[in-house]
Formats: structure tokens, sequence, C-alpha cells
């Protein structure tokens, strides 16, 4: 292709431009010119050609939450924390959209991008791969800004840009993503078909009791899929009764429903099924669309309590995707609302001013908390009153009262204590917040305690921001303290863990905050690698390039040789199982990884560490790093090696010592199990839905589920006999 520059207006230029990458054989085709209307539009249109089977999320949220007489919502709170801590859900399902959908398109294959344009324009389109800045649309799909920027091109759903980005990657330059513009004609093609979004399947046509024999003419798509004609698409308004129409025919297509209904007659939508379809859009990772369709039911309810009721669940979505402006800016409940629906909306505005609101309009947000707990009463159990006093803390804190504060997350603790079963996400809340309240009044031991219990919560399924956040509050901590080595080897584990972090872009916002000082940033690749960098005083770098970074998981291939050093170990690896879908080529990020690379080198000068063009972190069973000799070696033999760079020289261990020493490990229930029930069923502490385990488990399964964990005992490995040696590897020896 001579121009990167493609707009299609009609179905002859699309077919004209499937031929010129081959035809459909070698063409895959997305259509997102209405926009993301069901969740991972993007990714579900070619896995359909493809044949793919792919993973799509199933985040423990819950359903509609706050009706009146469904006022119980700490379970949907708690798996709410969940789902925030683990990263941006949107961000981590489009990386593994991408890796699944990658491994099945051949080196040979351009995928087709119909953009989203608003309705009666033409946007001017660009060709990621070979484009800059000249459209804007570059930096979109590139390495560009945040998805706030993509309300400029239409509802360009956050999970299918950044999908798009990685699968561009992931396919790299001999596979090409290429975006094209649409539309410009008004040649309304026969109904419903213009005003469906996506591509169109002809058991759909059927589905929909169209008229099928409208679509013989159009090219087939791999799957039997075809494309909808541009000409067929709105070029201008289109009246709700076109939309009516379709949402009647659409049948038990639930996501096709709600879209019409969305742009329908709002006397003849069905909020139920706006309302459902959101939150079914919600738990797969679709918040953008979520929050669009609950507004949509929100402005079509009947009556006040209805509208009561579904601006509750719009307001748990709010505060669930971290939009707390939003949360704020809602509408007072009226007077005449039942008692727990009104308390459960003045609690979620309150909960959106403490997060969102300075320090003036905090009295504000503890007015609403104070008349949420009095509305709420005996409506709600114990657990939904725990955190309503958790935000109202938060709210106490704000406004210049941090003792007070202290002395309620101190109640809530010993409350949170007696419930059964006991809630480790409550926990977990409670005492990260008491470990920020004692590092503000100056209790060092004390914070850095809490943040211990705070982060134990997630030991053996540590999610890579768990790992990020947990050293960089202890770092914080320690810099506080006046402990400068301490803090050292934390935000030098930080930056490590972030390094490899498979997807740095869905690092959890409350991390980017902890590092950065802010969260409002269009980069968070670049914003994350400055500030590390910037914590980090390193020796110069030494010549060549710095290495690349990744996890090292269970089930990897044995590494070559593990090393370790002041608070840190790694593995050297010669190739990733999982290569990361990060762009490494900016120049923060190298800066990065140079001083990570002279740190290591400081403390473990060996030629291999020197060397290496890959650096594996351990995952450790989900645990921290291996900072003793007995636990790297633990580790190492685990993951397959029997090589072990250490400052003080390299331990070698024969066949016979290995196999001695490995006889020595011990087993114990793993610190990521909660409970155990006498039926087998297996209750995780955080992320993990309940396992229950057949009569004879193996124990390699019950390791890999994190069940059990295998450690070393510290002296075990000097009972063989071996010690460190020095190397001719090393360049001090």
């Amino acid at each position: 292709m001579n121009s990167p520059h493609r707009h299609v207006a009609t179905l002859r230029e699309l077919t004209r431009l499937l031929a010129e990458h081959g035809g459909p054989e070698r063409c895959l085709l997305v259509d997102l010119a209405l926009g993301s209307w069901y969740p991972h539009s993007a990714a579900r249109q070619l896995a359909a050609q493809l044949g793919v089977a792919t993973t799509l999320p199933a985040l423990a949220y819950g359903e509609h939450p706050g009706g009146e007489h469904d006022i119980r919502y700490g379970g949907r709170i708690s798996g709410g924390i969940d789902v925030e801590a683990a990263g941006d859900a949107g961000i981590l399902a489009a990386a593994r959209l991408a890796d699944e959908i990658s491994a099945a398109i051949d080196a040979e294959t351009t995928v087709l991008v119909l953009v989203p344009r608003p309705p009666g324009t033409v946007p001017f389109v660009t060709d990621p791969t070979t484009a800059r800045a000249e459209t804007g649309l570059y930096q979109q799909v590139g390495r560009g800004p945040h998805p706030p920027a993509f309300g400029r091109i239409g509802h360009w759903a956050h999970e299918d840009e950044y999908f798009l980005r990685f699968l561009r990657r992931r396919l790299g330059a001999g596979r090409r993503v290429v975006l094209v513009g649409s539309g410009g004609l008004a040649d309304p093609g026969p109904e419903p078909f213009g005003l469906i979004p996506g591509l169109l399947d002809p058991v759909l046509a059927l589905a929909l009791r169209a008229d099928a024999t409208a679509l013989t003419h159009l090219p087939a798509l791999r799957g039997g899929f075809l494309p909808v004609p541009p000409e067929w698409r709105p070029a201008g308004p289109v009246t709700p009764a076109c939309y009516d129409a379709l949402a009647a025919r659409s049948g038990g297509v639930s996501w096709l429903r709600a879209y019409a209904q969305y742009h329908g007659d709002p006397g003849a939508a069905e909020v139920k099924v706006l309302a459902g379809q959101g939150w079914s859009a919600l738990r797969e990772g679709a918040g953008g669309l979520a929050v669009r369709l609950a507004r949509r039911a929100v402005s079509c309810a009947r009556n006040p309590l209805e509208r009561a009721a579904l601006l509750a669940g719009l307001q748990a979505m709010h505060i669930a995707l971290c939009r707390y402006a939003d949360a704020a800016s809602a509408e007072d409940p009226g007077q005449d609302l039942p008692d727990p629906l009104r308390g459960f909306l003045s609690q979620a505005k309150g909960w959106g001013l403490t997060m969102s609101s300075d320090a003036a309009e905090n009295a504000r947000a503890e007015g609403y908390l104070t008349q949420a707990r009095r509305l709420l009463g005996d409506s709600v159990g114990e657990r939904e009153l725990l955190y309503l006093g958790n935000i109202t803390a938060l709210a106490r804190l704000k406004a210049g009262h941090p003792r007070q504060a202290l002395a309620d997350e101190r109640e809530i603790e010993r409350r949170a204590a007696r419930l059964r079963p006991r809630d480790h996400r409550l926990e977990y809340v409670n005492a990260i917040n008491q470990a920020r309240l004692y590092r503000r009044l100056g209790d060092h031991p004390a914070a850095r305690r809490y943040y211990q219990r705070a982060f134990a919560t997630v030991d053996g399924l540590r999610t890579d921001s768990d790992a990020v956040h947990a050293n960089v509050c202890l770092a914080r901590v320690a810099g506080a303290a006046g402990l400068p080595d301490e803090a050292r080897r934390c935000w030098l584990r930080a930056a490590l863990h972030w390094l490899s972090t498979e997807v740095p872009e869905a690092l959890a916002w409350r991390v980017v905050t902890a590092i950065a000082g802010h969260r409002d940033t269009p980069d968070i690749v670049t914003t994350v690698a400055e500030a590390l960098a910037d914590r980090l005083e390193a020796p110069a770098p030494g010549g060549g390039a710095a290495p690349e970074f990744v996890r090292h998981r269970d089930g990897d291939p044995p590494p070559r040789w593990a090393a370790m050093g002041n608070g840190w170990s790694v593995f050297g690896v010669r190739s990733s199982p999982r290569p990361p879908v990060r762009d490494s080529g900016p120049d923060t990020l190298r800066r990065l990884r140079e001083r990570v690379h002279a740190l290591l080198l400081a403390d473990c000068p060996d030629r291999r560490l020197a060397n290496a063009d890959l650096l594996a972190v351990p995952d450790n069973q989900g645990r921290e790093l291996p900072v003793a000799t007995g636990e790297l070696i633990g580790a190492g033999l685990l993951a397959g090696t029997r090589t072990f760079l250490l400052p003080d020289g390299v331990i070698e261990l024969s066949e016979p010592d290995a196999a001695a020493v490995t006889a020595r490990f011990r087993f114990r229930i793993g610190p990521a199990v909660a409970r155990i029930d006498s039926d087998r069923t297996v209750h995780f502490r955080r992320y993990r839905p309940p396992l229950r385990l057949g009569p004879k488990p193996r124990r390699a399964e019950l390791i890999a589920a994190r069940v059990l964990v295998a450690e070393l005992p510290e002296d075990a490995w000097k009972r063989v006999g071996t010690k460190p040696r020095s190397s001719e590897n090393c360049p001090t020896s």
C-alpha cells in the first residue's frame, strides 16, 4: 500500500481494499464504524472469523446493587476491591485476547479496522504502522493518550483501543493492522442491516426475521461473516422508530436489543434490559459501555422509585470504575425514597465526594456519609456498615482529623475480626488505611507492620500490581523513617517487578499514584518509568544494551542460572514463553532498565549477569522475591536450575547434591488459603473462587493451585557440604 491514509465510502471501495491485501483469504475485517456495543468488539469479531475460542473476563462484580430489596452489597464491594487491586481489567483482558488471537494469525494476514466515526462526519484515518501524528489516531492506537481522548472519534472503547495496540505489537512488522475510515454517502441499505454494529452473520439475519437475500451480493469473509457496505451506514440522524423496529426484531440477542433501545424512544425502552446488559458488560471489563447503558436506563425510568434504584446501580458502577467525580456529581436522593435506598445513594455520593474533592468539600462528604449511616440502620449487615465506616474515616482524614480517622479504623479492625466468614478484602483495606495513617502521624514501625499485614492478604496470589505496590509502600515508610538502604532495596524490587510486568499499562491506578504522586497521565509507562528511575541512584551503566525483564512463572522453561544481591533476585533465561506486550523503545524505559541493571551488577558482578540479554523476575509461588541464599536455591531448584550467582561467589550443585537438597523441601498450606472445609473445598483469601479438591490430589497439582507451597529451610543446602566458590566469570575474583 503506497499511502497510509485510507477511506472507503462504498462496498466497491471496501471490496477493492480487501483485494489489495489478498482478499478474504489473507484479510481480516473489524467493523467499529458505529462504535463498540458489546464487550471486546474488535477481539470478538476477529475471533469469530478465525474460529478461535477466547478467554473473556468474568470479573467479581455482582448484580445491580442498591435496590430497595437488594441492599446487602458488602460482597460486591469486596469483589470490586480485588478487581481494582489487580489492575485495569479492560487492559488486562485486551492483552490476553491479543495473545490468543495473534497466535492464530499467519504472517501474511492483514487486519483492516473500520474505525468509529461521529454521525455525519468522515474521519481522516491513518495506518499506525507507518504514519505518526498526522491525524492523532496513531497516538490513540499506538503509544499515545489514555482512553479519555477517544471521545473525539465516537465510542471507541477503552478495551478495543488497547486490544488493537497490543495486537499490532504482537503481530510485528510482517503483519499489519490498518485503520480505515468509512462512510460519506447516504444510501440506506435494507433494514435493519445498516444499523447493526459490527459484521453481519447470516444466522443473525434469520434471527432478525429480515430478508437475507439482500446479503447475497456481499463478499464472504472468513467464518461466513459479511461486511456491512459503508453506504448502508447512516450518514445523518436516524429516527428512534428505526431503532425501535430493530429492538422489536432482536429477540434473544441481548446486546443488540440494548443497543437498539439505547438509541430508540425512551418510552419504549426496557430499563431492565439496559441495566442488565450494562452489568454484563462491566463483568467482562467493558466499563465505558456499562456506564453508557446504565445512564440510559436511568434516563428512561418510569417513576422516581425506579429511577432511584437504577441510579443506585449506576453509582455502584461509578465507584467500581473509580469514576469518583461522576459519583460526586450525582443528584441528591429524594426525601420520599425508602430509607435503605436513600441511604445507599447518600453513601455513594459521599464516597465520590471523599475520593474526588478537596479539603473544603469534605464536610459535605461527611454529611452524606453520616446521613447514610442513619438511614441504613438495621437494613444492612455488619460488613456493609464497616465499609461505610471505612470511607467515613477517610473523609475525616481528608478533613484534617487523622487521629479520629485512626480511632475509626481501629474500631473497624476489632469488629472485622469477629466477622464469619472473614472478609480478607475488608481487612486489606482497613490495614492499608491504618498504615497510611500511622505513616502520616510519624509512627513508622506501626506503618510498616500494617502495610505488611495488608499485603499478607494476597501472599501466594500476588498480582503484578500487588508486587509493585507492596514495595512502593514499604519504600516510602523506610524513606520517611530515615532508612535509606532499606528504601533503596524496596524501590529496586518495585522496579524489577514493574519492568517484568507483562502489561505495564494495566498497573492499578492507586499504584500509579503511589509511585508518581498522581494518576492523571496520558502515558502510564513513561510516567512510572521516570518516577522509578528518579528513585534509583545507580553507578554509571556499562557498555552495551541493558537487558529486558520478564516474569518467570511456575511451569516456565528452566533458567540457566539464578542470581541474587542485597534484597533482590533474578533468573537468567534464554527466552520468555510470554513476550511482553509493552513497547520497550522509549528512552525513559531504557534509562530505568540501565539503572536497575547497574544496581544488580554492583551487588553481584558476574559476567553472566553483565552480559544477559533477558532477565526473569521469579514469581516465587506468588510471593516476594527470594532474598536469602536458601530461598534463592529453593526457588531455583523448583524452577529447574542448579547454578547460583551470589555476591561472594558461585554455587554449582551437582546432580546428587541437587537431589539431596530437593529431598529437604517442606510442604505446607499456602498463605493464599483462608480455610479448607470438611468437604475438601479450599477457600482463598483473595482473588480466586473456592476450589473443590478431588479425592486424591497430587502434590504437584496442589502446588500449582497455590494450595501448597514448597519451602527449603535456610540451612538445608549447607548440609550437603556445598560452599560458594569464586569463578572466572566474576570480574572481581
